[in-house]
């Protein structure tokens, strides 16, 4: 099988479709948002467990959570990163448990001190949040790419504390970039894996944790729970766990207060209960009346009344005290409720015993206990002060029972809000940093929630004061391009590891695992760096016996050659990989393929199928090849050698190259590829609609200058030539854009480069490449940064065999003039004036075909600064 036949099929875990059928019953959708996310997070949870052990079961993941979404069984989206942060923060898994089921997602499961090659993680160091791996913005295959490798490599070894962030910058790629992704992992791979942030900058759900968070219910005494010097952050959740409110240290002495007005009055009743008793049974002669009086006073006066309360409480308090009573204890009448109404609204809610109380108290009025006459109190002393003792006896358990109840949460919570005016102190999960602050205020914590369909609050977690005050609020890596014109990061945000090819500025205040180097593209670097791991732990499909088989041939041969000595190293690699792997490392086949396969068709769209290639870039397309092809047969291969070849001649290079581009396993590959994207580019130039997609591979380098570029084939130049104009006006506008969004930005240019195929290599010497310019109208930094443009771009080495000739396109009149005396004076060519009806003027540079193509090694160098 040739490396460009390889199928990748669509994958999903073992019944799917019938776990997705049971989450979509009534029943289950019935329940409320919280269980329904615990369920699906554990089903997923379980279906990997389940799995192999060396699986891949990304595809699979993607499956799943793209019918959870697909069929609305959770109140929002469901993704890889949701499941992050239910494995990290949920599951119970320790971190041991977890490394398992990252690695058979990823695919790869290794040492964890093996990723400092991309990650400076030594020392079991995790990085304070999330950890994002970022494309630049817009981004390009290559640039995706990596950052996707990248991002695979950092959800296996976990860099951050909470998630692990794939992100591709303004949404779904083109299809130019999109079409191999999602020929791998369906069209699902950029909404379930990526997010699409322009600026990197943490928001709550990528701050958030469990960490000393307690969950209590309504019914919990406040007395029950400590907050441990302001470290534990107490939330309040219903019996189904969506959020009540929080109950901090400050709340203590807050609603303690209030709590204290009503238990301060139940006490005022209980010794004037007392001292008007003793005082009522030291008469001499006690009449019915003056009991029956004396229980009327002590059971029908209201609460606040002052002849039953030892306490005389401020105007305030009584205000206060009267809310209590009307909407914690939901008293219709507040403080004006009596004793005895107060007593029988107790007994229902509570444990207490006030009714019995109020019995005893009232059988001091039976007919026996008193003469003949039922008028004089006749009972014996000892009895009297026998019955007041169990009606105190009572009284007191009440008390106290009705202590327990005030203490409740949810009265607790109900005192809060409706007494002194507390509303529910939250932030959404998408809260950025300035807003989690102002809510933190002076508080330790505060909780992060978000709504369900029916509006109701479901607490992910807890942000902590302490996670906001550090300097670090998260941390990215880098691949390709990590200047920060190309790349915006949040001031809060770290970066710890970059890749790039290009002229880097970093700036960090963490230690960073750097790797820059002079090829054509960064997935070069980022393959030779996989090499280096996957020769470790990986065995590219192949068993210990089939190795020992292989080894055997090459060590018999009586003649071998320097061929066989390089497969006899990488079968000893791989012997030496299965030993080392052992029964608990490994690294997927299936997976090591799929990383390469995307890393080749970024380097074959990034040098333009090999034109723009030094040794360096050949060496890694050729181990790529080669690893690709010996996966796929399970023995080792090499296809491609470039052993034969003289490093220090360019004619070596360019057969080099020629071979590459005429490999059957190598065209078999970047075919189907290029054929597909011959027919795309050639939809996109039909359609003005889509012209778009023509030049959004645009950059915005050293501050002023943004740079377009449109890769067309052969096949496409008439196409090209039939909506050239049209493309031309398009792009213009699009210019306009750009400067309303950047005002700094005032040179703009679209290169319109050719891509050779093999196919193509006799195309007509007739055809040319362009190159339009525009810059800002009546600007003179404008026109100075094109007059430098111009002065250096001719010490270019391919200046000026390349320029066919300039052409100064545009109606207005005097901006052509002040073009073509700038282009007369600094390309020192003749140019001509083609006057249109567009008042825009360009510079176009018809140049010769497949001469001017690499935006990095023909153009950034002479960029204005």
């Amino acid at each position: 099988m040739l490396i460009g036949d390889k199928v990748f099929e669509r994958k999903s875990f073992e019944k799917t479709d019938q776990i997705i059928s049971n989450f979509c019953t009534q029943e289950f959708l019935n329940k409320n948002s919280i269980i329904r996310n615990e369920r699906v997070n554990k089903t997923l949870l379980e279906l990997i467990e389940l799995a192999p052990r060396n699986s891949f079961l990304l595809r699979e993941v993607i499956d799943y959570t793209a019918k959870i979404t697909e069929s609305h069984i959770l109140d929002g989206k469901f993704n890889i990163t949701a499941f992050e942060r239910w494995l990290n923060q949920h599951s119970g898994l320790n971190e041991s448990e977890q490394f398992v089921i990252r690695g058979k997602v990823s695919g790869k499961h290794i040492p964890r001190d093996e990723y400092q090659l991309y990650f400076p993680i030594g020392h079991d160091k995790y990085y304070p949040n999330s950890h994002y791996v970022t494309a630049h913005n817009p981004p390009d295959l290559d640039s995706t790419t990596g950052s996707f490798i990248g991002w695979l490599d950092a959800f296996s070894c976990k860099v951050g504390q909470t998630l692990t962030v794939w992100n591709v910058p303004q949404g779904e790629p083109s299809p130019l970039i999109s079409h191999y992704f999602n020929k791998i992992f369906t069209n699902h791979v950029f909404s379930r894996v990526a997010k699409h942030k322009s600026v990197i900058s943490p928001v709550a759900m990528d701050i958030v944790n469990q960490h000393k968070l307690i969950r209590v219910t309504g019914d919990s005494n406040i007395r029950d729970f400590q907050h441990d010097r302001n470290t534990n952050h107490i939330i309040v959740v219903d019996d189904d766990g969506y959020f009540l409110g929080d109950w901090r240290v400050t709340d203590v002495d807050a609603v303690g207060r209030i709590q204290r007005l009503l238990n301060i009055t139940i006490h005022s009743y209980e010794k004037v209960l007392i001292s008007t008793f003793t005082e009522l049974m030291s008469r001499e002669k006690i009449t019915r009346q003056e009991i029956q009086s004396y229980l009327d006073s002590s059971f029908n006066s209201n609460l606040s009344n002052s002849h039953m309360s030892l306490q005389r409480y401020h105007h305030h308090d009584c205000e206060l005290l009267d809310l209590y009573l009307k909407k914690a204890l939901k008293l219709e009448h507040g403080s004006k409720t009596s004793f005895l109404e107060f007593f029988r609204f107790m007994d229902k809610v509570s444990k207490s015993e006030y009714c019995e109380f109020v019995d005893y108290m009232n059988s001091f009025l039976t007919p026996e206990n008193f003469d003949f006459q039922n008028e004089t109190f006749s009972l014996a002393t000892s009895k009297i002060f026998a019955t007041f003792n169990k009606a105190f006896d009572k009284l007191s358990s009440s008390i106290q029972a009705g202590r327990d109840y005030y203490d409740r949460m949810d009265l607790a919570l109900a005192i809060k809000k409706d007494v002194l005016g507390n509303t529910p102190n939250y932030v959404s999960t998408k809260a950025e940093p300035t807003e989690i602050k102002h809510k933190l205020r002076g508080y330790q914590h505060v909780t992060v929630c978000f709504p369900d369909k029916k509006q109701r609050i479901i607490p992910v977690g807890v942000i902590h004061r302490s996670d906001m005050v550090n300097d670090s609020l998260g941390s990215v890596t880098l691949r390709d391009f990590c200047n920060r014109d190309e790349i915006k990061i949040g001031p809060s945000v770290r970066t710890i590891s970059a890749i790039d090819h290009h002229r880097a500025e970093i700036d960090s205040r963490e230690c960073m695992t750097i790797t820059i180097a002079d090829v054509q593209s960064v997935n070069v670097l980022i393959a030779e760096q996989a090499f280096t791991i996957n020769d470790r732990y990986g065995c590219q499909n192949q068993s210990l016996h089939s190795i020992d088989d292989q080894m055997d041939m090459i060590t018999n041969k009586t003649d071998p050659h320097s061929k066989d000595f390089s497969l006899l190293n990488r079968l000893v690699q791989k012997k030496q990989a299965i030993y080392k792997s052992g029964v608990k490392y490994f690294i997927n086949p299936e997976r090591e393929f799929i990383e390469y396969s995307l890393m080749l068709n970024a380097i074959i769209d990034d040098t333009d199928l090999f034109n723009k290639c030094a040794w360096r870039d050949l060496t890694a397309i050729a181990n790529l090849v080669n690893r690709m092809k010996s996966i796929i047969c399970r023995t080792e291969i090499q296809v491609l050698n470039l052993d034969k070849y003289n490093r220090s001649s360019k004619t070596d290079l360019k057969a080099a190259i020629n071979e590459f581009l005429h490999n059957e396993d190598v065209t078999s590959f970047y075919k189907n590829i290029f054929d597909h994207r011959e027919v795309l580019i050639s939809q996109w130039l039909s359609n003005s609609k889509e012209h778009q997609f023509c030049y959004e591979d645009r950059k915005i380098q050293n501050e002023f200058c943004a740079i377009s570029q449109l890769k067309l084939f052969p096949n496409n130049r008439k196409c090209f030539k039939q909506h050239r104009d049209t493309l031309l006006a398009n792009w213009l506008n699009s210019n306009e854009v750009v400067a309303r969004k950047s005002s700094v930005v005032d040179f703009y240019m679209q290169m319109n480069s050719t891509i050779e195929t093999k196919s193509s290599q006799s195309s007509s010497t007739d055809e040319y490449d362009e190159i339009w310019i525009r810059i800002s109208s009546n600007s003179e930094q404008a026109e100075s940064r094109l007059r430098l443009f111009l002065s250096t771009f001719t010490q270019s080495a391919k200046y000026p065999d390349i320029i066919e000739r300039v052409t100064i396109e545009g109606g207005n009149a005097e901006e052509n003039k002040s073009l073509k005396q700038i282009v007369t004076n600094h390309l020192k060519i003749a140019c001509t004036i083609k006057k249109t009806a567009d008042k825009r003027s360009i510079i176009c540079l018809t140049i010769k075909q497949s001469s001017l193509n690499s935006r990095k090694a023909d153009i950034t160098p002479f960029l204005p600064k």
